[in-house]
């Protein structure tokens, strides 16, 4: 089999569908979610806790650790959260700001400001209910007043880009199944693999990360991908990319685009995999929006990693 991300990965190095950034899993052993911290961020595990901040930035910092409160125990765990603000401050002022959900997770958030030697402290407190934890998770943003206008908006998206953990859980798929297979891939244990006569499409657990790798022809698939959306741009109004490997003589197809849709902007992409001396290829398309690219960046890398045609 002739590993097919030596191509790719050429192109996707300079793509947003798919940020590297920093994938993290918690606790690092035995993890039960993992996300994704932005770049330039500091994390480091402690005493069965995890702590992040922005590099030479001391005013902001946020924090992972588990509550006591087993998951049955909603009402203990918010009481809990709830205490170690008033442990840890004066003056302080807690109220409960919402609920939140997403794929294998549930969060209840508390939000605080508090008084320490430094001044006054926004606090956010999110209890997070996952479902292979034994007990509530507790994420804490601690800032400073200006901390906190620099950095929160970075800080929710490592909340938001929280996931049950997928490493080591995937799944194989093989196309045809039978004899013969054209090409193989693995994903995600916890993503949807839908099969037909031309290939395989795949859904992200939350259902914003779609990709299909199918036998078409790239102007093909590239209007019905199209079609999904209100308006796309495709490669900047060029020409798509072509990559050659120089050992194997395998030519890589890309294009990519930028659509609009639902009011909301999206990242596509749709490559085009051509073997030597045969007429024999096979299109990959992605698509996610803009805001969720990077939450499922991991486990796309892996997928994309892992296929390899004959």
């Amino acid at each position: 089999m002739i590993p097919f991300w030596f191509l790719l990965l050429t192109v996707l190095n300079c793509s947003t569908l798919v940020m590297a950034e920093q994938p993290a899993r918690y606790p690092t052993k035995n993890p039960v979610i993992e996300m994704v911290f932005p770049d330039g961020w500091v994390v480091k595990a402690k005493s069965g806790a995890l702590f992040a901040n922005p590099k030479d930035e001391g005013s902001f910092f946020l924090s992972l650790a588990p509550l006591e409160s087993a998951l049955n125990e909603p009402d203990a765990a918010v009481k809990e959260g709830r205490k170690l603000v008033e442990d840890g401050f004066k003056k302080r002022e807690i109220r409960r700001s919402g609920e939140g959900e997403w794929p294998g997770c549930e969060s209840s958030q508390l939000r605080a400001k508090g008084e320490d030697e430094d001044g006054t402290a926004p606090v956010s407190s999110v209890l997070i209910s996952a479902a292979e934890a034994k007990t509530f998770l507790l994420m804490q943003i601690i800032s400073s007043e200006q901390g906190f206008k620099q950095h929160s908006e970075a800080g929710y998206s490592v909340l938001r880009s929280i996931r049950p953990d997928s490493s080591g859980k995937l799944q194989a798929f093989r196309f045809p199944e039978k004899d013969n297979p054209a090409f193989s891939m693995k994903q995600s244990a916890n993503w949807t693999i839908e099969k037909d006569e031309t290939g395989c499409h795949i859904v992200s657990l939350d259902k914003q990360f779609t990709c299909s790798v199918i036998a078409i022809d790239m102007e093909s698939i590239s209007k019905k991908v199209g079609a999904r959306y209100e308006s796309i741009v495709w490669n900047e109004n060029g020409e798509p990319k072509v990559k050659m490997d120089d050992d194997t003589c395998n030519t890589l197809i890309s294009s990519e685009g930028m659509a609009k849709g639902g009011g909301m902007d999206h990242k596509v992409g749709v490559y085009q995999f051509a073997k030597k001396d045969t007429e024999k290829f096979f299109i990959l398309s992605v698509r996610a929006p803009m805001t969720e690219a990077e939450a499922n960046g991991e486990a796309v890398l892996k997928m994309l990693t892992s296929i390899e045609f004959k």
